[in-house]
């Protein structure tokens, strides 16, 4: 009976070991969902610190979208051209309550960081587009966005 009993469990535990590797992995994207969730909710509180997220030399992608047949705008921006160019908006945008919602989200490893895509909308303006946002450690460890790329109304 005892070694039935250590044979069921000795089988249990290789059934359900996960590779070291595997929980490595599983942590960086549990990491991701957190700094995601926290970058979310200072952008819907329209917190600037939000801004210091976004690396100096992250390249930021927005295809501005226009109506009937219009041709779409394509606007890109360094991170610390849109630090320089978003934060005394931030007022304005507060005033205006211009936020948005994430949903379809999701996390998977690139490189040495981790991708996160999706889709945003925009209550104001009532548009939903794709998203894509790829995070990574910076040198001294903390997340950062290195590239955002997206979708918006005109």
């Amino acid at each position: 009976m005892r070694s039935t009993l250590h044979l069921a469990v000795s089988v249990l535990a290789l059934c359900c070991a996960v590779p070291g590797e595997a929980l490595a992995e599983d942590e960086q994207l549990a990491e991701a969902r957190r700094f995601f969730e926290r970058f979310v909710n200072l952008e819907r509180s329209f917190d600037p610190a939000g801004l210091d997220l976004y690396a100096d030399e992250a390249r930021i992608v927005v295809v501005r979208k226009y109506p009937a047949g219009l041709p779409d705008r394509v606007v890109e921006l360094s991170g610390a051209q849109y630090k320089k160019v978003a934060r005394p908006l931030l007022p304005a945008a507060r005033a205006i309550n211009d936020r948005a919602k994430y949903f379809d989200l999701r996390f998977s490893r690139e490189g040495d960081g981790v991708r996160i895509t999706g889709k945003r909308y925009s209550e104001r303006k009532r548009f939903t587009g794709t998203y894509s946002v790829l995070i990574q450690r910076d040198a001294s460890g903390d997340w950062r966005i290195v590239e955002e790329r997206g979708e918006s109304a005109a």
